[in-house]
């Protein structure tokens, strides 16, 4: 008798310790404890605080005082199902505090068994995830918002700055000296609210992404010849080149979106001119497992003390003809591909071999990306 009495102490004292241990360990937490009826014996502080309700109030009443009727029958019937057969249940339950206020939890109930697997209470742990549930329907409301900008700036906005460039473009022959200056300056603008679109586009792809972004070995010679020449139509006033190319074997870690971050360094480049002849010389350098994109211009240059804000989302705004949220964007694209850009000075010899003294200072854009070796290529040839 002494024996079965000493096991019995020892049972209820570890019993007793398990949940000393999970209120303390759970203190920010709410945690609710019943008995095998769903009577409540016991709830701490943070359950207080969450229902608003005090341990007065709700001990020797059942958790159903906290119901909205947002979950049906079914639902309180197979979470009693999974406790009383001795599972645990996890899942997301919404409450009513005492204020009549709902509030949501996530929620983790757990049946406590005597030494001979009797079920004798159930212990609820309770984390609050209303702030966060709210925080993610505004940013669903938000992306659906995006998507239908989106939308309209892609297809009604840019449909019809085609039809207005293309005509713009047909009475270039039918204008005198006068009037195609300022056709061309129509023209320019119609283009520039174009490569706007594809700005938000590729901005509006970058937000929807979920996660780690999907990368995978991309030719950069290929890549880039194919983004310049794009420039070259776009600015046929403006001279855009890369003298030595990057080696046909080089990959690199990214996505189809990397185009995006060389047409906004090159746009940016040109825009931002005020040379007669605007310049722009890519060149390209492999250091170790990486390699170093520079676009540099003939332009104005930009001051030391504001070049990293130029990063900055809407520093400049789109009205400022792509600085701002093209950089923006630039900055988040490469830093998903694990990557870095800045801003340095040009050096002398990084312009065509005829510029003249009449060339502007400068600037230039470095990005560094991660290459890949060749054995793991295979799919980016």
């Amino acid at each position: 008798m002494a024996l079965r009495l000493r096991d019995q102490s020892t049972v209820a004292f570890n019993r007793r310790e398990q949940l000393r241990q999970i209120r303390d360990q759970h203190a920010g937490h709410g945690v609710l404890i019943t008995d095998v009826d769903g009577t409540i014996e016991y709830v701490n502080r943070g359950f207080e605080s969450q229902s608003g309700y005090t341990s007065e109030e709700v001990v020797g009443n059942t958790p159903r005082m906290l119901k909205t009727g947002e979950h049906d029958e079914a639902f309180y019937e197979e979470l009693w199902e999974t406790i009383t057969a001795g599972e645990t249940w996890h899942g997301t339950v919404i409450n009513r505090r005492k204020d009549g206020e709902r509030y949501i939890l996530q929620q983790t109930i757990a049946p406590v068994e005597a030494q001979n697997g009797d079920i004798t209470q159930f212990i609820a742990v309770n984390h609050e995830i209303t702030d966060l549930r709210d925080l993610q329907e505004r940013l669903r409301e938000q992306r659906e918002q995006l998507d239908v900008l989106n939308r309209v700036l892609r297809h009604d906005i840019r449909n019809d700055m085609n039809v207005i460039v293309s005509w713009g473009e047909m009475l270039e022959n039918e204008l005198s000296s006068d009037g195609k200056d300022k056709l061309d300056r129509i023209l320019r603008a119609g283009n520039h609210v174009i490569e706007l679109t594809n700005v938000a586009r590729d901005l509006s792809e970058l937000i929807h992404g979920d996660g780690t972004p999907d990368l995978k070995p991309i030719s950069l010679r290929q890549l880039l010849a194919e983004e310049l020449e794009k420039r070259r139509e776009t600015f046929s006033d403006a001279e855009i080149t890369m003298p030595d190319p990057p080696d046909q074997e080089t990959r690199v870690l990214a996505n189809e979106l990397l185009s995006s971050v060389f047409r906004n360094l090159v746009n940016n480049a040109v825009q931002h001119n005020q040379t007669t002849h605007p310049k722009v010389v890519l060149t390209v350098e492999e250091v170790d497992d990486t390699v170093r994109v520079r676009v540099a211009d003939n332009g104005p240059g930009i001051p030391t003390d504001v070049r990293q804000d130029l990063f900055q989302e809407g520093q400049k705004g789109l009205e400022s003809g792509g600085t701002g949220i093209g950089l923006f964007l630039v900055d988040n694209l490469v830093k998903s591909y694990d990557g870095k850009v800045w801003i340095a000075d040009r050096g002398e010899d990084e312009l065509p071999s005829e510029a003249t003294e009449t060339d502007q200072p400068g600037v230039a854009f470095v990005v560094e990306l991660q290459t890949v070796g060749a054995e793991d290529s295979s799919e980016g040839k």
